[in-house]
């Protein structure tokens, strides 16, 4: 078998490390500039938009029109309680796998969770809040871990976790929620957000997202020659 003379094999080698180094580098420089350029500006789209909607009550929304902006705020109450007095929630469960070795991981994955349509009570007044699964519940939402089966509370950082442990991100009656959607064809709130707190903490909430998220894409975009760099020396070892 024909055998390259070193000087070629060894220029081959470096040729290989430069194109990993420079896709590993370009990966890290799509991840910032994806955070700095797309997922910042989205957040402050969404805080532009909460500032421009006028503070609405009840009669407002009954007012608009169907397809409309919405933005209310107000108070959860005389919701159907579900699990652990949760009237609304997303839920993940804890599943564990264990190899042939007997090395056994685990990773949360999506379970059913609950969304009906939620009361709304502002100034007084009852709103409907429609059911969606695909809502964004955002703010001081409630977040519990419990062990499957015997209900068990279990600490919110707990590192070794039964499998079966289920973890609760949801709302309870009394919280003081804003919702932001559109009016519904057929009356009440169609909601894309449900933010946990008030109009102000909610545009400020995602002002302070979208400047978290331009830095950190920054400061990744800026790391990405260091990467290249690093890449290439440990592959040239």
């Amino acid at each position: 078998m024909f055998n390259l003379p070193f000087p070629f094999r060894r220029k081959r080698r470096l040729r290989t490390a430069s194109l990993v180094a420079a896709l590993f580098a370009s990966f890290v420089l799509g991840c910032g500039a994806l955070s700095a350029f797309v997922l910042a500006p989205q957040q402050r789209y969404l805080a532009w938009r909460i500032a421009r909607i006028p503070q609405m009550n009840a009669a407002d929304v009954e007012a608009a029109a169907p397809g409309d902006d919405v933005l209310v705020t107000g108070v959860l109450a005389d919701n159907p309680a579900a699990e652990y007095d949760f009237v609304f929630y997303t839920l993940e469960r804890w599943a564990v796998k264990t190899d042939s070795d007997g090395h056994s991981t685990g990773k949360w994955v999506d379970a059913e969770g609950y969304f009906p349509d939620l009361r709304l009570m502002v100034d007084g007044q009852p709103l409907l809040v429609q059911g969606d699964p695909n809502v964004t519940l955002l703010g001081d939402i409630h977040l519990e871990t419990y062990e499957g089966g015997s209900g068990r509370k279990l600490p919110i950082d707990a590192i070794h976790l039964p499998d079966g442990t289920l973890r609760y991100h949801g709302l309870r009656d009394g919280d003081r929620v804003t919702a932001l959607g559109r009016k519904g064809a057929s009356g009440g709130i169609l909601p894309s957000h449900l933010f946990v707190g008030d109009r102000v903490a909610f545009e400020e909430f995602e002002r302070s997202n979208s400047k978290s998220l331009f830095l950190a894409g920054l400061c990744v975009m800026a790391l990405s020659p260091l990467v290249y760099a690093f890449t290439l020396l440990m592959m040239r070892k």
